[in-house]
């Protein structure tokens, strides 16, 4: 597959990351038929996976760690911006957003 680094920016490759998977569930049709109102629950620890194999990808090419609960500050930012952005297109239904916000809910408990 072909990943899109639309309106990445050099700067913190965290907030690029974070972009990334906020706009996975909505860039890949396998998981945004899902978001839209599928009703597969292992579709969202399939997502976590992909999340998690990008970011296992990441470390060992930077051979770095990278600093989790800073990455999962943006991601929880980086879904509510995905959500205002929905919103603002009128490219929300019910399902995605009842979806996103518990999504962000669990991402806000993670926080430490």
């Amino acid at each position: 597959s072909v990943i899109d680094f639309d309106d990445c920016v050099r700067g913190d490759p965290y907030l690029d990351m974070a972009r990334l998977m906020a706009f996975l569930k909505n860039d890949v049709p396998f998981f945004m038929n899902w978001w839209v109102g599928g009703r597969d629950p292992g579709l969202a620890d399939l997502l976590e996976e992909a999340c998690e194999a990008y970011l296992d990808g990441y470390q060992e090419r930077r051979q770095e760690a990278l600093d989790r609960a800073r990455l999962l500050w943006y991601r929880v930012a980086c879904e509510i911006h995905c959500l205002a952005r929905a919103i603002q297109r009128d490219l929300i239904c019910p399902a995605s957003f009842e979806r996103t916000i518990g999504w962000i809910q669990e991402l806000g408990r993670r926080l430490p």
